[in-house]
This record gives C-alpha cells, sequence and structure tokens, in this order.
C-alpha cells in the first residue's frame, strides 16, 4: 500500500544504479552544417566533428518504472580531452514516460520531454522510424540492411559485437532554478556533468540510412539539418546501466543557460503563447 509518508529505505533505495532492459531500435549518424554545430555547444565543451549521432529505440523495462521509447539527437565533444557526447534533447513516447523523463532530468540532468508520437518498423530488411511532437514530423528516416553509406559511419556509431559489453560519456547540465519574490525565476548551480554508461550488446545490424528533419515552434530539429546521410543500425541491447554521474565544472548560469533551455522546456514556458490542444486562442 502507497502512502504520502515513505519510510528511510525507500528514499536510499530511490533511483539506485538504474538499468534499462532491451534497448531495441535503430542508431543513425549524419553530417549537419558546421557553422550550426560550433554555435548550438556549450562552452566548455567543444565538438570534435559536424556530426549528429541519434537513436530511436524502445525499453521494454526498467528499474524505475514501465517501458517506453526513446530518441536521441547528440554531437560527439571533448571536455579536457574526454571524448563523449553531449545530447540536445532526447524525446520519451509511451506508458514509462513520465518515470524516464522525471529521472534522466532530476538525476542525471538529461534534456528530456514527451513526444506525441514515436515508432520504429521492420519488415525484412527495410525499417522505418520517425517521431512526432505537436504535429509535426520532427523526423523520420529509411533504412535498408546491409551496409552504411560511408565507411566512416562506423567511426561515430561503435560497431558493437555481440555479446561485447560497451563504456559510454555523455555530457549533460544539472541546475536548480526558483521563483523570486520578483515572480520571475532565476537559475543557479549549472554543473557540467558526466554520466557514465554501460550497455550489453546482442545484435548490430548496419544500414543504408535516408534521413530527414523538421522543426516544430518548440523543437528544432530541422535547426540540425542533414547534409549527409552517413549511416544506421538496427541493433538491439541486452540491458543499458546508468552507473553513475560525475561534476566536472561549475558553470555561470547566464552564459550557459540560454543553450540548455529548448531541449527541456517548450516556449509556452518563456512567455509566448500557445494554443496547441486547445479550442481558443490566448489574449
Amino acid at each position: 500500500m502507497s502512502s504520502f509518508l515513505v519510510s528511510e529505505k525507500d528514499v536510499k533505495n530511490f533511483v539506485n544504479v538504474p538499468r534499462l532492459y532491451g534497448q531495441k531500435g535503430i542508431y543513425f549518424t549524419y553530417s549537419a552544417p558546421p557553422e550550426v554545430i560550433n554555435k548550438l555547444i556549450p562552452p566548455p565543451l567543444q565538438a570534435t566533428a559536424p556530426v549528429i549521432v541519434g537513436y530511436i529505440v524502445q525499453f521494454t523495462g526498467t528499474t524505475f518504472g514501465g517501458p517506453y521509447m526513446e530518441s536521441l539527437l547528440a554531437t560527439p565533444c571533448t571536455y579536457n580531452g574526454e571524448s563523449g557526447a553531449y545530447a540536445y534533447n532526447l524525446m520519451l513516447y509511451g506508458h514509462g514516460a513520465e518515470g524516464g523523463t522525471i529521472v534522466g532530468s532530476n538525476c542525471c540532468g538529461i534534456p528530456k520531454k514527451t513526444a506525441s508520437f514515436m515508432e520504429v518498423n521492420r519488415v525484412g530488411d527495410r525499417v522505418t522510424a520517425k517521431i512526432e511532437r505537436h504535429g509535426v514530423t520532427l523526423l523520420d528516416c529509411e533504412i535498408e540492411l546491409g551496409k552504411y553509406n560511408t565507411a566512416v559511419a562506423s567511426s561515430y556509431l561503435g560497431d558493437p559485437a555481440p555479446g561485447s559489453i560497451n563504456p559510454g560519456v555523455n555530457f549533460f547540465h544539472t541546475f536548480n532554478m526558483i521563483q523570486t519574490e520578483n515572480g520571475n525565476t532565476e537559475f543557479s548551480d549549472v554543473n557540467l556533468v558526466k554520466l557514465i554508461t554501460e550497455s550489453k550488446c546482442k545484435t548490430w545490424e548496419p544500414g543504408n540510412l535516408t534521413i530527414r528533419t523538421r522543426s516544430s515552434e518548440d523543437d528544432p530539429f530541422g535547426e540540425l539539418a542533414v547534409l549527409q546521410p552517413m549511416g544506421a543500425a538496427f541493433f538491439e541491447n541486452e540491458y543499458i546501466e546508468m552507473s553513475k554521474t560525475v561534476k566536472l565544472e561549475s558553470l555561470d548560469a547566464n552564459i550557459v543557460m540560454p543553450y540548455l533551455m529548448t531541449g527541456r522546456y517548450d516556449r509556452s514556458m518563456m512567455g509566448y503563447p500557445s494554443a496547441y490542444l486547445t479550442g481558443y486562442n490566448h489574449k
């Protein structure tokens, strides 16, 4: 029986080394405009290439909630010589999306939102996938399994061998916010962190990628325009573990927060009127 008062044991067990099981879907990579990538990466991170890496996957279960689908758009980066990926946004969809958004955002600083619809379909060697939000198809792609578009795709996708255990590093930002006596919200305690992960690969099938991006008023996926599809894969992981989050550096909120808002919040939270799914317009 649940209660609004939990035990000390429950508090200590909250999101203790979370694991996600049965990750299955697609990984992809494409080249994007270098001037856009360099503009969107927050200092002190540095992009290693004008490249987008991403996925659209399903998790069949987690240690913190129900199954859900998730997408990612990120760029390979370095911090003081250490390689990792900087995520612009992750979209979640399905039964466990609420829990996944809360855990990722509050515990690790991951920029998450909920999508209106998400799917991955495979028939034979052909795979299609898409993400929808606010009436817009933000990303859709087709993959013909067989081989990558370009040989360089393997350096960004990793080509994990079935049965291999693979470490990962992702750069995120944690911060606090509070409404002041003047009514506005102020941000503080902004930190650059790295999330260290571990995953176990079950299958990996390379493929030729066709991909398109498009923006809604709240989700500028089209800003990460496709210059050249480099490749994709249909894959399955037995699990992925969020092993630990490590603080790297304290940052100036005034400098960094402009980079972090869109991946987490809609424009309606920044004073822009919104009429999504309503029968009236704000006046």
